[in-house]
């Protein structure tokens, strides 16, 4: 009857512009300005770039708790879920 996400992630690249936004924090989605500034100017080769800017979009949200996850729970699936979809959006390249 209900599905409510613990965190949700979307990325997009459009003209070497990328875009990195994190919903279901609880709150409203959020676009991470300085991680999506800061991975337009980067080697997208890298891995470690990846997991950097995967670590900056982290930090830069704010994670809330409630009955679905904890703060420090969002935080830690956050990280996983940016580089995961940033993979994805290199693949599609």
């Amino acid at each position: 009857a209900s599905d409510y996400p613990i965190l949700n992630v979307a990325v997009s690249e459009l003209n070497n512009q990328w875009k990195i936004t994190v919903g279901a924090r609880p709150g409203r989605a959020s676009i991470s300005y300085n991680a999506s500034e800061g991975f337009s100017k980067v080697d997208l080769d890298s891995k470690s770039s990846i997991k950097n800017i995967a670590a900056l979009v982290s930090e830069e949200m704010i994670f809330g708790t409630n009955m679905r996850g904890t703060a420090e729970y969002r935080k830690a699936i956050c990280q996983v879920l940016v580089r995961r979809a940033i993979l994805e959006v290199l693949q599609c390249k």
